[in-house]
């Protein structure tokens, strides 16, 4: 037999390369031919199979016949796989029960026979297709299986020779299947799958062989090498590298594991026989520099970029395993460390061309994780600096992928490290506009807006003070509003754009025109995106007033949004109430802080044209609901008939002309349905702000239960009046009129109006007359004071007949009458015939009583008294009675406060409950509050009224709808006990203002029913914000993370709010309704009603 024929029982490889030394010696079947022996195996394993496992294993010497016959069998070529197949189940079954082959020693012998002969199909001879990939390759499969099987579960009992013999012929199997060419018989995945398979085995057999000999390390180093040109060792080889590499750490941070965590427990190693951190320190630093990475920029862009995804894995795994080493702060990896093990291969790569741009993105995107999540303990290292220029050197137009990489994950960096946030920030605006999505489709996709408008944000508000700063963000918004598609990161950048002067009210209005908004309102998913823009602009009228009300006038928004939303067909649109609610809320916002909208005709048309259609939708509701009882009724009567089996009149049921009714009153008013309460408490609120047009003062002054203040008493006080009286009377159940004057009735007198829509305070002074500057009458007529009248002289009176003497009376009689009339009324004759009293006008600075109208004259002359009496004039007969349901009035006149809780974490806390300890302030925490609002000064009863704790200092605030938002602390109470549980109060939005270095462990809710922010103070009045969860309802103006000013997210957290006053009842209570049940009670308690016949005697 000559060289080139002799029979190897194992892979000839394996003898051919060195790896192991040929033992044909051992077996007597190799005096034959191979094609004899083969012929003989052939027969004799077919007569094995058929047998089904009845062999006769029962000496030594049958055994070791019975194995070289299935050696051959494995030596066979492709088209016996059943044959193959025979041999390896019976070493598998051998394998499992090895005591067959006696002592362990024997045993160590024969196994290693079995490991190399089952290497024998690895030779590939003579492949047939349809074998191959049928049968062949699950035979491949089940012999690296079975390899797996026997070194992890038998390792325990191996001498050194076995994993030499387990290690090398591996070592032979893995390079006959990485440099076998298998495309024309497999496909691609089941290439990768026994390709991979074949490296973990022996990665796997090294791991757990505990052996540290230099040749075995050595030829590990020199395959590897080889191997480096494989993308399917590289992917291996990072996936060993990373389970490592966590081990490693594990180890130093967690020594006790539970065992079934722990995988250094197969092989050699076991509970009683650990491995030591000495030795998995060897095997991680073999295996961390075991690659050639050199040679990875000379092969294909395919296998860097397979190189570079293990490298971005291993650190994602380093950024994770902080949340094994902390319960509630979320500990970051040192980065020198990390640097020193794997930095040269994530900086080993030149500027390369554009084929490998690619992995060049994934190393970019590694370096940001890194810069971005890793601990930093100085940031002036020269290595911090150099990472950030390698990553922007290779982020340029040129090189579309890793640019777009940055674009994808730069957010990040505003995390924590704040040094190289400028030199970034300038970047980054730059990148946004050299980016072409073209080019870039790999990264460029629906997601990557979102992350880049994060890094827009942050990168805006970082250089907001920057010179010429608006000629980049400016481009920079525009170029992400036209590329994205998806309505939130539009939102997001419209809400954001509203406080860097991009003219939001420009974008806003193309949803409203009408092809656009029909085209939107159809998919029901973008309701609430239409919604929250009239949300936003009711946020930014309340922020910038009279910018804002300019911008809405000229684009005309007041008559596009109306008109949009009035032709809507409610009953096509399930969700039209969303809308409807949100234009009233604008329509609310615009009365009480618009400027001069409603003094465009225009808008104010719309007004009353909205204000039309709800109270139409609203009536047709209630008739609606009427008809839907009387049918219920009516379909009771007959089934009550029906049960009785009578006829059923025709007129219990609906008419034809009431059916048509009930289906047009249900699609016109069933919208009311869902908000009605909220819909009747706007529209009321919105006729009062027409009538009156006198907003809540708390809104602007910042002081609560401030309203209350304005009262009789103040007036009096501000128009100088001690000695006054109050005379209380109410119109029509739903105005209370206090009428004020001072008590010998000479001064001015004021009116204070408390009705249905607030109160309102009309003063009336003397000497006022219509084109008179100065009262000039009584100086040119003076008063002429009449002259006593001289007594009558006698006359002969002239008599006919002496009856008619008779009946007149003397002289004597007259004079007597005369004078006693004039001792009676002489005095009061004068006064009547002064010329000045008669005009009414008095002596010029010369005060006279009654010169002006009393309260009986006011209600009869204001025609509020008539016979009969249309306006229900009441009068009260206890004062007390009327000031008691006046402080009533004046409670719900509080302004609706919504609180939003601000838990403070320090470093000395382990868990988010330990905040609710005690009061803390600090002085990032005082700054952040200082910047975050207005100051505004809670009093005990409006605490009380919104029912909130009762908070010792001024709040920071910020303006909602018909009320404001607090920010409030553990800080603001007066006690431990009070601030533990101030922090266990729910809220609509929740802050955890994160004073330290560490991310923290948050558990949240599995169906969020409050916005979560996590604050961290950046310096210079920036704060790193976390978006940690948001309710279902919410339409979220906050980006994941984003680096933003307090004052950005003040309005953002408006934003929020402002969509939960429809859905939370007491954020926009019914007042009117409120105040008519006050007013109606104190009519009831001492009210009575004024006779138009006595009402000179009514008030006095």
């Amino acid at each position: 037999m000559s060289e080139e024929e002799k029979f190897y029982f194992m892979l000839p490889a394996l003898v051919k390369d060195g790896l192991v030394e040929d033992d044909s010696i051992h077996y007597a079947m190799t005096s034959y031919p191979q094609e004899i022996a083969s012929q003989a195996a052939i027969t004799i394993v077919t007569d094995y199979t058929n047998r089904n496992n009845k062999l006769d294993t029962s000496t030594k010497k049958r055994v070791k016949t019975i194995m070289e016959y299935l050696a051959i069998a494995l030596s066979l070529p492709m088209k016996h796989t059943r044959l193959m197949t025979t041999a390896r189940n019976k070493y598998r079954e051998w394998l499992e029960n090895p005591s067959i082959f006696g002592a362990v020693p024997r045993q160590n012998k024969y196994l290693c026979r079995i490991i190399k002969q089952l290497s024998l199909p690895f030779a590939f001879r003579e492949p047939v297709a349809d074998n191959f990939k049928s049968s062949f390759n699950n035979l491949l499969n089940n012999i690296l299986n079975d390899i797996k099987f026997f070194h992890t579960t038998s390792g325990s009992w191996f001498t050194k020779e076995t994993w030499y013999t387990l290690l090398n012929v591996s070592i032979g199997i893995a390079d006959a299947v990485l440099n076998y060419d298998f495309g024309q018989f497999l496909p691609k995945s089941d290439i990768t799958k026994l390709r991979q398979k074949a490296v973990d085995n022996y990665f796997s057999i090294l791991q757990l062989s505990g052996l540290k000999d230099d040749d075995v390390w050595k030829r590990f180093n020199e395959y590897c090498r080889k191997w480096t040109k494989h993308f399917d060792f590289i992917r291996v080889w990072g996936k060993s590298v990373t389970k490592l590499f966590v081990y490693f750490n594990i180890r130093i941070y967690k020594p006790k594991l539970e065992t079934q965590q722990e995988p250094f427990q197969e092989g050699v190693y076991s509970p009683e026989n650990p491995i030591s951190d000495e030795m998995v320190g060897f095997i991680f630093h073999h295996f961390v520099y075991a690659v050639d990475h050199q040679r990875l920029i000379e092969e294909p862009a395919e296998l860097l970029k397979e190189f570079a995804i293990n490298m971005l894995a291993i650190t994602e795994t380093a950024q994770a395993l902080g949340d094994v080493t902390s319960e509630f702060f979320i500990k970051r990896f040192p980065i020198i460390p990390f640097l020193k093990i794997f930095g040269v291969y994530l900086t080993f790569c030149p500027i390369l061309s554009d084929n490998y741009d690619e992995p060049v993105s994934s190393f970019v995107t590694a370096i940001i994780s890194l810069l971005s999540n890793f601990q930093i303990d100085n940031y002036d290292n020269p290595s911090i600096n150099r990472l950030i220029t390698y990553v922007l050197n290779r982020t340029t137009p040129e090189h579309m992928l890793p640019l777009a990489a940055f674009l994808n994950t730069g957010y990040k960096l505003y995390r924590h490290n704040n040094k190289i946030l400028p030199y970034v920030s300038i970047k980054t605006l730059d990148m946004i506009m050299q980016l072409n999505p073209a080019k870039a489709q790999k990264i460029v996709n629906e997601d990557f807006y979102s992350p880049c408008t994060s890094l827009f944000i942050s990168a805006t508000e970082m250089m907001s003070r920057h010179p010429n700063i608006f000629e980049k963000y400016q481009p920079a918004f525009q170029f992400l509003w036209n590329n994205t598609n998806r309505n939130e990161v539009q939102f997001q950048l419209l809400c954001f754009g509203s406080n860097i002067d991009v003219d939001i009210t420009e974008k806003i209005f193309l949803h409203f025109q009408e092809t656009t908004f029909r085209q939107m309102t159809s998919d029901v998913q973008k309701i609430a995106f239409i919604a929250g823009l009239i949300y936003l602009l009711s946020a930014r009228l309340r922020f910038e007033p009279r910018s804002t009300s300019e911008a809405i006038c000229s684009k005309r928004l007041i008559p596009h949004i109306t008109t949009c939303i009035t032709k809507t067909d409610p009953s096509h649109l399930d969700n039209f109430d969303i809308l409807a609610c949100a234009l009233l809320q604008l329509f609310i916002t615009a009365l009480e802080w618009g400027v001069n909208i409603f003094t465009d005709r225009e808008n104010l048309k719309y007004l009353y044209e909205f204000v039309d259609f709800v109270k139409g939708s609203l009536k047709a509701y209630s008739k609606y609901k009427k008809l839907k009882k009387e049918s219920s009724d009516n379909e009771k009567s007959e089934r009550s008939e029906r049960s009785d089996k009578s006829e059923r009149s025709d007129s219990s049921k609906f008419s034809g002309s009431d059916q048509e009714n009930k289906r047009l009153i249900k699609g016109n008013g069933r919208w009311v349905e869902h908000s009605k309460s909220f819909i009747r408490a706007c529209y009321e609120d919105i006729m009062g702000r027409i009538s009156l047009h006198y907003p809540n003062s708390e809104l602007f002054t910042r002081r609560s239960n401030s309203v209350g203040e304005l009262n009789e008493e103040y007036i009096a006080k501000k128009l100088g009046l001690t000695d006054y009286k109050i005379n209380y009377f109410a119109v029509r159940h739903n105005t209370l009129i206090s009428f004020v004057e001072k008590t010998d009735g000479t001064g001015p007198l004021f009116l204070l109006s408390r009705g249905t829509h607030g109160r309102c305070v009309f003063l009336v002074e003397e000497n006022l007359r219509r084109g008179i500057q100065d009262p000039q009458l009584a100086d040119v007529v003076k008063r002429a004071p009449l002259n006593k009248a001289e007594k009558l002289q006698n006359r002969e009176p002239i008599i006919n007949t002496v009856d008619d003497l008779k009946q007149s009376p003397t002289i004597s009689d007259l004079e007597a009458d005369d004078e006693r009339i004039r001792s009676v009324y002489a005095k009061s004759f004068d006064e009547w015939l002064d010329i000045s009293g008669l005009s009414y006008v008095p002596d010029f600075n010369q005060h006279q009583p009654y010169q002006r109208p009393r309260v009986a004259d006011f209600i009869s002359k204001m025609g509020l008294l008539t016979q009969p009496s249309v306006y229900d004039v009441t009068y009260f007969t206890s004062d007390e009675t009327v000031r008691n349901s006046i402080e009533k009035l004046d409670q719900v006149e509080f302004t609706t406060v919504e609180p939003v809780l601000i838990k403070h974490v320090l470093p000395c806390d382990k868990s988010i409950e330990d905040t609710n300890v005690c009061k803390r302030m600090t002085p990032l925490m005082s700054q952040f509050l200082e910047q975050v609002g207005e100051p505004m000064q809670l009093s005990p009863e409006c605490c009380s009224a919104n029912d909130i704790f009762i908070l010792n200092t001024p709040v920071p605030a910020v303006p909602m709808t018909r009320g404001h938002i607090i920010f409030m602390s553990s800080a603001m109470v007066n006690s431990d006990i009070t601030a533990k549980k101030i922090n266990q109060t729910e809220t609509l939005v929740t802050i955890i203002f994160n004073e330290t270095d560490f991310d923290l462990k948050i558990e949240l809710e599995k169906s969020p029913k409050s916005l979560l922010l996590v604050i961290r103070p950046k310096g210079k009045g920036l704060y790193h914000v976390t978006q940690l969860q948001v309710p279902l309802e919410m339409y979220s103006p906050f980006c994941e993370e984003q680096c933003i000013s307090a004052k950005t997210l003040a309005f953002n957290i408006s934003v929020c709010i402002e969509q939960f006053v429809p859905i939370k009842e007491n954020l926009f209570p019914n007042t009117v309704h409120q105040r008519n049940k006050i007013l109606k009670e104190l009519e009831e308690k001492c009210g009575k009603k004024v006779d138009p016949a006595l009402v000179a005697n009514t008030f006095h």
